[in-house]
């Protein structure tokens, strides 16, 4: 079987901690008549030739040419034929080399949230279970072909966890980082979600400095939710594109969700994890 070895659209990868605002940009930029997106996270797609990988921080030694081209041929197929295709798998973050080498043009779109907010979010998320609509809906994106064991694994997973019947030590919600195996043994729910959060910025960034000034940009959550049009009038500036975005969706009620969901102690337990990182970032 042949496959398409090029594409005719600028891709645009967005990147993230998981709960780090990527859906709501995602979603809002892809109104833009210029760019289409691919509408789910699709991890079984990008790692096709790869899906029984411990963790999801892949190097460029893990493509084969021939995979290349089938997650390109997999991608490609959400283009609408708009100028630009935007894509968002939060796992992306701990691997911008292996995307690069997948689409050697592309530009990136960094989106960063104080990690405390993060970590409370995914803390919530940890037990919730997408509706089966979604499971459906997500279904169709499934390359059968290539990803056949993954789609099993995930629709094993998921049944388990509906019926309530995941246990601590195999079930991990959004990116598996190198060693969170061990974590999930020896750490609390809580504290793999902070180490989640700081893994995901910390790779990203240190891989994003290896990469042209031109092909990416910083979006800071809160900067995004408190001026919106200034936030989006940027990224239309670095993608290229003109007109304005839809910025009524933005809104500032989970900035410094944290400060009321999570307790003393709770803070107390994550703060060790998550300060160096905040600071770095200049998050008070």
């Amino acid at each position: 079987m042949a496959f398409k070895a090029s594409y005719d659209f600028q891709p645009l990868i967005l990147v993230g901690a998981g709960r780090s605002g990527t859906k709501i940009l995602r979603d809002v930029l892809s109104t833009h008549p210029d760019i289409d997106s691919v509408p789910f996270d699709v991890n079984y797609i990008w790692t096709i030739g790869n899906s029984e990988a411990q963790h999801d921080q892949l190097s460029p030694q893990n493509l084969t040419d021939t995979n290349r081209l089938r997650i390109v041929q997999q991608l490609a197929r959400q283009s609408k034929g708009a100028p630009f295709l935007l894509e968002k798998t939060v796992s992306n973050t701990l691997r911008l080399p292996f995307v690069l080498k997948v689409f050697p043009q592309a530009k990136f779109i960094h989106l960063i949230r104080d990690g405390r907010d993060v970590t409370e979010s995914v803390y919530r998320q940890w037990g919730e279970t997408r509706e089966l609509s979604y499971f459906l809906k997500k279904l169709r994106t499934f390359p059968m072909r290539y990803a056949l064991g993954y789609l099993i694994r995930y629709g094993y997973n998921w049944i388990k966890h509906s019926l309530g019947q995941e246990s601590k030590e195999d079930y991990i919600w959004g990116v598996r980082y190198p060693g969170y195996q061990q974590d999930l043994k020896e750490k609390t729910t809580l504290e793999v979600c902070a180490t989640q959060w700081v893994t995901c910025v910390e790779t990203c960034s240190e891989q994003l400095a290896d990469i042209a000034s031109d092909n990416q940009i910083e979006v800071r959550y809160e900067e995004l939710m408190q001026n919106p049009k200034k936030s989006l009038q940027e990224i239309a500036s670095f993608i290229g594109v003109q007109g304005e975005f839809e910025s009524s969706r933005f809104n500032t009620s989970n900035i410094g969700k944290h400060k009321a969901a999570l307790s003393e102690n709770q803070m107390a337990t994550i703060q060790p994890i998550l300060f160096p990182t905040l600071t770095k970032l200049n998050y008070n």
